[in-house]
Parts: C-alpha cells; sequence; structure tokens
C-alpha cells in the first residue's frame, strides 16, 4: 500500500461468519507501524469499541503495517504538493482470529 506523507486513520472489523450478516466493529486491535529493517515499533494504536484507530504522520520510508496479525507493506511518498493532504483512512475486515497480533 503506498500513501503521501499523511496521518492515516481507519476502522477494523470483524468478518461475518453467517452470509449477509453485517460485519461488527472489532475493539482493541493493535495496530503497528515498524522499521521494515529491524522490526522497532515506531507507532502504535489499539482499536476502541467500534474499531476506529488513529496514527500519527510518518515520514516517507517503507514500513510494515501490522493491523491484528495481518501484515502490510507501507510506502509512504512525500506530499506532491504544498497543501496538507488528507487523512488516509483504512478499512480492514479480519476473521476474529487474526485480530490479536502474536510476537
Amino acid at each position: 500500500m503506498t500513501v503521501t506523507y499523511a496521518e492515516i486513520q481507519g476502522q477494523v472489523f470483524l468478518a461475518s461468519v453467517v452470509q449477509g450478516e453485517e460485519e461488527k466493529p472489532a475493539p482493541n486491535v493493535r495496530v503497528q507501524i515498524r522499521e521494515t529493517d529491524s522490526d522497532k515499533v515506531l507507532r502504535e494504536a489499539v482499536t476502541d469499541s467500534n474499531g476506529y484507530y488513529s496514527l500519527p504522520r510518518l515520514k516517507p520510508d517503507e514500513y510494515l503495517m501490522i493491523v491484528g496479525r495481518l501484515k502490510l507493506q507501507l510506502n509512504v511518498k512525500p506530499e506532491t504538493q504544498q497543501v496538507n493532504e488528507l487523512p488516509k483512512i483504512l478499512i480492514v475486515i479480519l476473521p476474529e482470529e487474526m485480530t490479536r497480533y502474536r510476537d
């Protein structure tokens, strides 16, 4: 996933197990941004009762974003204009067994 220099916000949902049933917000899911080479945690948030999280801006670079047990490559690029970018919204739907991160 590639974003320009901006705040990252989102919401995490539990995947429904019954067809036609709505996904429910996933509270208490850890969301981390880590360095790709050292695995050092740079930013961390936990989803609220409605599954929302917010992470501050990251300098342009490549990162690993972890949502529960889902790992995503995150590339942050410099702003292309002088105006501030709007927050990037990332919505993730996870099976319940992937909501808890294991080190």
